[in-house]
């Protein structure tokens, strides 16, 4: 996929230069940063606010199930050679069995916050790119492209950068006001 993205790269440098002049004059293009958009927009900076309290409530309660196991397990290593030999195996398999319910706890905690990552950052994307697009528009763009590295563009002009643009609208249009010039 890399190989891809930097074969189109090359392509663009290439052959952009002979196309870069229509009819009408210049071919106008953009970048966006949707990560900056995710950091610095109203609801971006809201997404990311309830991902850490989701984040930090999950480790708490795992955290508290950890302190509760290990302190059950000192209680048994303490007692263990005043049991039954049936009383110490069923706090072994007790014990066992939390470890495991504890594991389980940790996974299914990392899927939901995978989960709600994509949805939210899924969510934003959708409602960003009308904004986008209208940005695009009215700057009389043909061709907004991602500012990401990790995705063949390795050097923009920052003149053609239009995120600051895009977070202004998409702040305005999340709550309706004017933005200020």
């Amino acid at each position: 996929m890399r190989g891809k993205s930097i074969l189109v790269a090359v392509l663009l440098m290439v052959c952009l230069p002979s196309v870069v002049w229509s009819q009408e004059g210049p071919i106008k293009i953009g970048v966006v940063d949707s990560n900056r958009i995710i950091q610095e927009s109203t609801i971006g900076k809201n997404f990311l606010s309830s991902l850490e309290a989701q984040r930090r409530q999950k480790q708490e309660e795992i955290a508290a199930r950890e302190n509760k196991l290990r302190e059950d397990q000192q209680n048994y290593q303490k007692q263990m050679f005043s049991l039954s030999e049936e009383a110490r195996s069923r706090t072994e398999k007790d014990l066992t069995q939390r470890q495991l319910e504890l594991q389980r706890l940790r996974e299914d905690a990392d899927r939901d916050l995978r989960s709600f990552y994509t949805d939210g950052i899924m969510d934003i994307e959708r409602k960003v790119l009308p904004v986008i697009e209208q940005v695009a528009r009215e700057k009389g763009l043909i061709l907004v492209l991602e500012n990401a590295p990790q995705r063949g563009m390795l050097f923009v002009d920052p003149s053609i950068d239009i995120t600051d643009d895009v977070i202004a609208k998409f702040n305005q249009a999340q709550t309706g006001t004017q933005p200020k010039n």
